[in-house]
């Protein structure tokens, strides 16, 4: 069929489901906005996504770019299901956030993930297997977080979040010292 299987980092299969904040036409020239599923795939930079701002407060960011954004290429995927009968299928290597009691959240690859763990919304992991589909996408937000599948997610995949986002900000940072 012409794909190959990808076992590097990948993210997020295109399937999976993000919510968008979309304008809509409310009569007589009132606008007001809702939010809509949209699939991973169909996802564009500029589109306004929920994240989550590590302290269970939802915000509303535009994706600024992909990291990844491949079609045809059958990638491996942790599927974690939770007792909010949430489903998220990410890549091995792709970080998520857990409450580990200890140091309230922290972000662990998703191929650390184990039955019982506590992502950071509250919600418990109770079934993981791994699943293999087609495409792989990972979209970048200014926080670094995306809510997918109704699970908070980090955007990054092989490093730790705030890894990701210095280096995601270095370059505002450098710019802004010459600037200034």
């Amino acid at each position: 069929d012409g794909s190959e299987t990808k076992d590097s980092p990948a993210c997020f299969a295109g399937d999976a489901l993000v919510s968008v904040k979309v304008a809509r036409n409310g009569g007589n020239g009132n606008m007001f906005y809702d939010f809509v599923e949209k699939k991973m795939e169909d996802l564009n930079v500029g589109d306004l996504v929920l994240t989550n701002d590590g302290n269970n407060n939802n915000n509303n960011e535009e994706v600024l770019s992909f990291l990844h954004k491949e079609n045809f290429v059958k990638t491996e995927f942790v599927r974690v299901e939770t007792n909010h009968e949430n489903v998220l299928e990410l890549s091995p290597g792709h970080r998520i956030f857990i409450n580990d009691n200890i140091t309230n959240e922290i972000d662990i690859p998703a191929s650390n993930l184990e039955i019982g763990h506590v992502l950071m919304d509250g919600q418990k992991v109770t079934k993981l297997t791994r699943v293999e589909k087609d495409s792989l996408y990972a979209p970048l937000t200014k926080s670094g977080t995306i809510v997918v599948n109704n699970i908070i997610c980090s955007c990054f995949s092989e490093v730790p979040h705030s890894v990701g986002l210095y280096a995601l900000a270095f370059p505002a940072y450098v710019s802004s010292f010459f600037l200034s």
